[in-house]
């Protein structure tokens, strides 16, 4: 219905402007209700809140794309054939976005090798002026007096308590790697939508870019981290990572590289330059 009635590019940019919502209001929500709560609650109250955590989350940063990525008739057809019945998909599996632009295809192997060189010597580019950056960073944190540097409290980290974008707690390499995941697919879906709709790569990288920072804006806790007395590295990293990957992407247009080298980069500086506690 909602195809008949708008071009498949507005819709996929529509499906953008959903998503920035959808994370603006989750934000600002979890924000509010920072503060633990008089009481303590059951710990399994608490373990199935994570787990529902992880749930919406992944509804939120793959899910939504998965469904825009899939043609929903085609799907029904298939379903047709082998369950010999229907099942409506088409309202969620909409189609409008488009395997090659948000990285996931139509690359020749020759483009696919080029792209890993291409990509393996920006990824180490990046990482060097990340890395130097970063260490600034944290030296002028150490520099400043102890009381004009905030507490980490784990309610100021960048994202916590937001409830689609904080991730676990451990640092294990494996979950820096399901998040380079979900942050490549999430950072590549923005993309797409003014890459299609203005049918330019390089206005359109930068632009979802500039989409992404609207997002990141609605939550409290983001624009906390870059005050005079929230300054957190983290907040700068993540910033960082955003603006490489999308020149890294402009220049190899694969998602398939950028989550690797995404998750190298940050392993890297996360391991070999410790930020104050």
């Amino acid at each position: 219905m909602l195809g008949a009635l708008v071009d498949y590019k507005v819709e996929l940019n529509l499906w953008i402007a959903f998503s920035i919502l959808t994370y603006a209001i989750s934000v600002n929500l979890a924000w509010r209700w920072r503060r633990p709560r008089p009481g303590r609650s059951a710990p399994w109250i608490e373990k199935v809140k994570g787990w529902l955590l992880q749930l919406l989350r992944f509804a939120y940063y793959v899910g939504l794309p998965f469904c825009l990525l899939l043609n929903g008739e085609a799907v029904e057809q298939s379903l047709r054939r082998v369950l010999g019945f229907d099942i409506p998909l088409s309202f969620l599996m909409r189609g409008v976005l488009l395997p090659r632009v948000v990285g996931l295809g139509g690359l020749t192997t020759s483009e696919w090798f080029a792209g890993v060189g291409m990509g393996m010597a920006l990824g180490a580019g990046a990482f060097f002026l990340i890395a130097l950056g970063w260490r600034y960073f944290v030296r002028s944190l150490r520099t400043l007096p102890h009381r004009q540097v905030a507490p980490s409290a784990p309610e100021t980290g960048v994202g916590k308590p937001a409830a689609m974008v904080s991730p676990p707690p451990a640092k294990a390499w494996w979950v820096m790697l399901w998040e380079a995941f979900y942050a490549e697919m999430h950072w590549a879906f923005y993309r797409a939508g003014p890459i299609i709709l203005l049918d330019k790569y390089y206005a359109g990288t930068f632009l979802g870019f500039l989409l992404l920072n609207l997002e990141w804006w609605t939550d409290p806790a983001w624009r906390h981290g870059w005050g005079a007395k929230g300054r957190r590295p983290d907040v700068a990293l993540r910033w960082s990572l955003a603006f490489v990957m999308a020149i890294i992407f402009f220049f190899t247009r694969n998602l398939w590289l950028a989550i690797p080298l995404h998750w190298a980069i940050e392993m890297g500086c996360r391991r070999l330059l410790k930020a104050p506690s």
